[in-house]
């Protein structure tokens, strides 16, 4: 069982082996071959029944077991019939049997006659003379291959030496004879007659074609490779450019809000500034317009006095002169105080959009720059994303093209 196991295995991994490390000897034992001239086996009775109870229900399905049931319950006389064709026909390959081993085909095909044989070591050459004398000629061959080695240890070196020499002189004479068949092209025409030759061929294909198959896939998987570590590439690239545009945008983002804030602090204390002024103004405005009144007023009485007193015209006159000098002159500095207000309120608020604007194309300014940045960066993006698109395009194609060559030299082998 271990020796049909192993030899299966041999079999099946055969092809394998065959550019590798096994030499052709060694692949043509392991391999099963068929003398196509060999007589063969005579059917069985079973299996003559089966045949023909197939023949007699053709076209129906007839399983292994109906058969098998179906020759158990035959009689003695009913299998008589596929016995005695048996029995004919086994006659007959025994008899062509011994004219195949009698004639020599048999040994022929299972080696070559004419290839030279290798010469047994000094040990075995030893040992087999040795077995044939007594009392190792009655041992078993384990036995008697124990007692030998014993024997071969005790023997003494001249003996050795001398046995050494020969085994020499037969092995170079054996690797000249091997040479000479080699060159002759006996061992192929050997290899053709027995259909070795076919069989070695097939195998050698089978194993270029399984060398292809994984040289190809080698390269697959390296092309997959590559395309993986381009993408991988590619989305790193996009990964830190839409980091750069998230942090600019952050950066635009802060610097709008700080010069807001400044802007909006400003006009905090320019308007606080404002108020302070207007109201330093009336508070001004208020006390002329007090001390006038009080003018107008002193003056009035003086009049209103005069009058009463029946002072001369002239002093009436005066004091009415006076009155209306001190009016004019109330109503001419309440002018003059509303319009240095208004001229105030004027250049603060001039001087607020002015700030305003300032902020706003300062702000203007950096988006702009900040746009321009981001667009340089988009089109850098764009640049970066095709080129490795087209890389990677370059490998698929690449790769398509060689899977074609090969495919191509494959059928041309064919």
């Amino acid at each position: 069982q271990v020796v049909c196991c192993l030899s299966t295995m041999l079999r099946a991994l055969a092809p394998r082996w065959c550019l590798r490390h096994v030499p052709q000897a060694r692949f043509l034992a392991a391999t099963r071959l068929a003398d196509p001239q060999k007589p063969k086996r005579a059917l069985s009775a079973y299996m003559r029944f089966a045949q023909h109870y197939r023949e007699q229900h053709k076209g129906e399905k007839v399983s292994v077991q109906t058969v098998a049931s179906k020759w158990k319950s035959l009689s003695k006389q009913e299998t008589e019939p596929f016995l005695q064709e048996y029995l004919k026909e086994k006659e007959a390959r025994d008899k062509a049997m011994e004219a195949y081993h009698s004639s020599g085909q048999a040994d022929y095909f299972k080696r070559d006659p004419a290839r030279p044989k290798k010469p047994l070591t000094p040990y075995l050459s030893w040992a087999q003379e040795k077995r044939k004398q007594p009392p190792y000629d009655s041992m078993k061959l384990t036995d008697s291959m124990k007692a030998l080695k014993s024997e071969w240890d005790k023997l003494g070196e001249a003996e050795k030496d001398k046995l050494q020499k020969t085994y020499k002189a037969e092995q170079e004479t054996y690797q000249a004879e091997l040479a000479t068949y080699n060159a002759s092209g006996k061992h192929e025409e050997w290899l053709k007659a027995t259909g070795r030759q076919a069989k070695l061929d097939a195998a050698l294909e089978k194993a270029r074609a399984r060398k292809a198959r994984e040289a190809m896939a080698k390269q697959t998987v390296k092309a997959r490779q590559a395309v993986a570590r381009e993408r991988a590439a590619a989305r790193e690239v996009r990964r830190k450019y839409a980091e750069k545009e998230r942090s600019l945008r952050q950066t635009l983002r802060h610097y709008v809000s700080d010069q807001q804030q400044k802007l909006n602090t400003k006009l905090t204390e320019a308007k606080a500034k404002k108020r302070g002024l207007v109201d330093e103004e009336k508070s001004r405005k208020k006390t002329k317009e007090d001390a006038l009144k009080q003018r107008v007023t002193a003056a009035r009485e003086a009049l209103n006095k005069a009058r009463k007193d029946k002072k001369p015209a002239s002093h009436v006159d005066k004091l009415q002169e006076a009155l209306r000098e001190a009016r004019e002159k109330r109503a001419a500095e309440a002018q003059a105080a509303s319009e240095k207000i208004k001229h105030a309120q004027a250049d603060l608020k001039a001087k607020l959009k002015e700030l305003t604007e300032k902020t706003k194309e300062r702000v203007r300014e950096h988006r702009l720059k900040a746009q321009e940045s981001l667009k340089d960066l988009e089109e850098k993006r764009k640049a970066d994303m095709e080129a490795s698109a087209k890389k990677i395009d370059e490998i698929k194609a690449e790769m398509k093209q060689k899977s074609e060559e090969k495919w191509v030299e494959g059928k041309q082998k064919l």
